[in-house]
Order: structure tokens, then sequence, then C-alpha cells
């Protein structure tokens, strides 16, 4: 009678990670097509700033290269310790720019001045899919950890 106390337990334990895993697993392939729906908007709007600004205007040319200025980027992951799994989460910061600090430079103003909306919807996309990276990963990290229970 004790074993099959013990035996039932032990299934409902095992049926609550599987339930738990599953629902990660959810989560995170929400997450990924989150992701790519942000990528594909971004690209799109990226296609149309280069289509009202012309091609040459929108391009790898003006990227910084090796020989550029040294600039912080806007965006910063930093990773911390989450208690309740005991695992390090990825955690996204994204700095809001000051005029009057010269290290953040906002990607935009290589394409020059005056820009296209959709230039600014395509960093925002861009920045959203940053955001649903981060989340995914951090899902994975539960996901494994859970696994390994």
């Amino acid at each position: 009678m004790a074993e099959m106390i013990k035996l039932d337990i032990v299934c409902i334990l095992l049926d609550k990670l599987y339930l738990k895993a599953l629902k990660l697993m959810e989560k995170h392939i929400q997450a990924k097509i989150c992701l790519e729906l942000c990528m594909c908007d971004g690209e799109t709007y990226l296609t149309k700033s280069r289509y009202i600004m012309g091609q040459n205007q929108v391009s790898f040319l003006q990227l910084p290269t090796e020989d550029s200025a040294e600039f912080e980027s806007i965006a910063r992951v930093h990773t911390g310790d989450d208690n309740t799994y005991g695992q390090k989460l990825f955690d996204l910061e994204i700095k809001k720019q000051s005029n009057s600090d010269n290290r953040f430079q906002n990607p935009l103003n290589w394409f020059g001045v005056l820009v296209p909306q959709d230039l600014h919807k395509a960093q925002d996309k861009y920045q959203q899919a940053l955001s649903w990276c981060i989340q995914s990963a951090n899902i994975q990290t539960k996901a494994k950890l859970v696994i390994e229970e």
C-alpha cells in the first residue's frame, strides 16, 4: 500500500513537470513566432525606406567601419541570477539618448538627418525583435532546468 502511494506521488510530480515543460515549450514557440513577425515587419519597413530614399541612401555603405569613431550601443544585454530557478537570466536595457550625451549614437543618423518614418518604425521593430530574443533565451533556460529535474 505504501509503495502504491509513493508511485502515485511520483506520477503526480512527473505530470506536473511534463505540464510545466509543455507550457514553457508553448511560450518558447510563441516568442519565436513573435520574433519572426517583428523581423519581417522590420525588413518591410526597411525596404520601404530604401524605396523612398533610394537604394544608395539606405545600404551597408552608411554603416560604421573599423576606422569610424567609437560609440556605445543604445541596447545592452545584462545577465542576472533568478532566485526562483537559480539560473542566469538575460535582461535587455535600451537607453534613452539625450542631446547632451555624445557617447550614444542613434543609428538612424547614419542615414541622414531627415529619415522617413518607416526607418523609425523599422528601428522599433528590430528593438522589439531583440526583446523577443531575450525572452526566448530566458524561456529556454527555464525549460532546460525543468527538463533536467
